[in-house]
């Protein structure tokens, strides 16, 4: 079994998927890694852009493709190609976005292997505006809360740039027949809260490891601000509903 899988998103990333996957491929690890990717039926040529590189790679058989005539939606993206991971850890990265440190993933998955009370480990980044300049120059962006654990998390998503998680198999399967997934606009903050049931995550202060490229065309990003306070609140109702679930089930109410 391998040790890690790399999961790409995308959507009309012709511009940018490529920058992506080679930041992926460039990562220097003492280990194996898969690197699956679902285009979502895409309008422009971002197929086209995956394909080319891949059959540019010298070792094509770690990529797998998930090409299908149909749009699912980024939660069901991201279920699809979790259900598809057989590697003890799996690392997420949005195919717009794109790592800076080629050590990212050895040193998250060494800090997974050090440390079995942790089940995620993500990190800080900079933002990539959309006049192709990086922000801010010399600091990082990122959750100001080192170590949290599925209490910190019900209040804020506490889990930054590029996490890498431990595959809980089976356990996901319970998480894709859970009728609040997704989670309106929220799919990460439930994912995250969903595997910190069986433990903590990490996030080291000052270790930017990927640039997080910032648009004005996604479907949160476009809201109103009073919206987008909503919708945090009514996550927040779901995930303490939630974790009173996760507490009956532990016998610990």
């Amino acid at each position: 079994m391998k040790k890690l899988t790399v999961i790409v998103i995308s959507y009309n990333f012709e511009n940018w998927i490529e920058k992506c996957l080679c930041s992926i491929v460039e990562q220097q690890t003492n280990f194996d890694f898969d690197i699956f990717i679902r285009d979502d039926n895409s309008t422009d040529s971002t197929r086209e852009v995956i394909q080319n590189f891949v059959e540019k790679q010298p070792n094509r058989s770690r990529f797998r493709l998930f090409f299908e005539n149909k749009n699912l939606g980024v939660n069901k993206n991201i279920e699809l190609l979790i259900s598809n991971c057989q590697s003890q850890y799996i690392s997420h990265i949005d195919g717009d976005d794109y790592f800076i440190d080629p050590q990212k993933l050895q040193s998250q998955v060494d800090f997974l292997d050090e440390n079995p009370e942790f089940v995620i480990h993500s990190t800080s980044y900079f933002h990539h505006l959309v006049d192709n300049t990086i922000y801010p120059s010399g600091w990082w962006y990122g959750p100001m809360k080192q170590v949290c654990d599925i209490q910190d998390i019900i209040h804020l998503n506490y889990v930054g740039f590029g996490r890498t998680f431990r595959n809980l198999f089976d356990e996901f399967k319970k998480l894709w027949s859970n009728p609040n997934w997704p989670i309106f606009y929220h799919d990460d903050w439930f994912l995250n809260f969903f595997i910190m049931k069986w433990g903590k995550s990490y996030f080291p202060f000052g270790y930017p490891t990927g640039n997080y490229r910032i648009t004005t065309t996604g479907k949160f990003a476009s809201l109103p601000d009073e919206k987008k306070h909503q919708i945090e609140q009514e996550c927040k109702v779901i995930l303490l509903e939630e974790y009173h679930k996760f507490l009956v089930e532990c016998n610990r109410i």
